[in-house]
Parts: structure tokens; C-alpha cells; sequence
């Protein structure tokens, strides 16, 4: 399934897995930016992905395929899951999380947004509910702070997004 930048490579019917794969590209909020390398944007961003591997354990948390100082309950992406599953009342007891990816960390080109959405959907995905972008949309602000980037890697294309108190409402234009 593709939506916008994100795409999820599910298993149906889902009730039957206990994991899955998420693939998520970076993304730039900065409009100078944004014009100044729409060039390198449109022939280099789209070929930079980060791809989660979510995988349910009988327990405990690992993380792998990220930096070591990431790979604890601190982690971005496991936290945007824990909030996507209490959302979606996804009960657990263990987690494996495996990140590949080219997106680079603490540059400015949307990592913690792939964290952050893919670990929201990877919790939706368990309960069917992967489709309910409004509301990953909601949470996914909410742990960023602002839906600058997690905005179009949720509708992807060009995304024009404003907020009134905690609603977000996003225009997403295709390019």
C-alpha cells in the first residue's frame, strides 16, 4: 500500500502476523531550503528511506540499526509506538524494532519523522487501524511538536499544514 511517503508493506489478514515493514522517506519543512534544493529534492530525497521492521516478543525491547546512545526505551521510534498502541489499545509485552535506512540522523532531512510515523503506524498496523491518518497525523504532532515533516510523510506530495490549539488541519498538493 502507498500513502503519500509512507509505505507499508503488509501482511493480510493481519489478525495472523506479529510483524510487519514500514518504509518511510525523509522530508524538508524549510521552504528556503526547499527552493534552493528542490533539484537535489526531486532526483536524490526520494531515493533516501528508512524502513522499520516492527516484530512482536513475548518480551523485553530490542532496537537494532541504530546508533548504540538510541538503542534504549528512550528511542523515538519505540516511544511514537507506545503512544500509538495506548491510542489504539494495543496490548504487548515485547518489541523488536529494526531500523535500515539512508536518511541521516541530525541533518535537517526529516529523521525523526520517519521515527516518529513509522512507530505510530507500525502500533496501528497491528490493530488494522494503519489508515486512520488524521488521527497518526494528531499523535505524530504531538511528539514533534508541529507537523512540519510528519505532515507529508503521512500525506505526502507538498503539505501546507496549519494548527488551531491541538487540531491539525494538512493540504496536501501532488508533485
Amino acid at each position: 500500500l502507498l500513502y503519500g511517503l509512507i509505505r507499508l508493506l503488509l501482511p493480510f489478514p493481519m489478525s495472523s502476523y506479529d510483524s510487519f515493514v514500514c518504509r518511510s522517506t525523509g522530508s524538508s519543512a524549510d521552504a528556503v531550503q526547499f527552493f534552493t534544493i528542490s533539484v537535489l529534492f526531486r532526483h536524490f530525497m526520494c531515493l533516501l528511506y528508512n524502513t522499520f521492521t516492527f516484530e512482536l516478543l513475548d518480551e523485553g525491547l530490542e532496537i537494532l540499526g541504530c546508533p548504540e546512545q538510541f538503542a534504549n526505551k528512550d528511542n523515538l521510534t519505540y516511544r511514537a509506538f507506545e503512544e500509538g498502541a495506548r491510542y489504539v489499545g494495543l496490548d504487548y509485552k515485547g518489541l523488536r524494532i529494526t531500523n535500515e535506512g539512508d536518511v541521516p540522523y541530525t541533518r535537517g532531512l526529516g529523521s525523526s519523522s520517519t521515527c516518529i510515523v513509522a512507530g505510530i503506524v507500525g502500533a496501528f498496523a497491528f490493530k488494522n487501524r494503519y489508515e486512520e491518518r488524521q488521527n497518526i497525523l494528531e499523535l505524530a504532532t504531538k511528539i514533534e511538536g508541529h507537523p512540519d515533516n510528519v505532515a507529508p510523510a503521512i500525506f505526502g506530495g507538498l503539505t501546507v499544514s496549519v494548527m488551531e490549539e491541538h487540531k491539525v488541519t494538512t493540504l496536501s498538493i501532488p508533485v
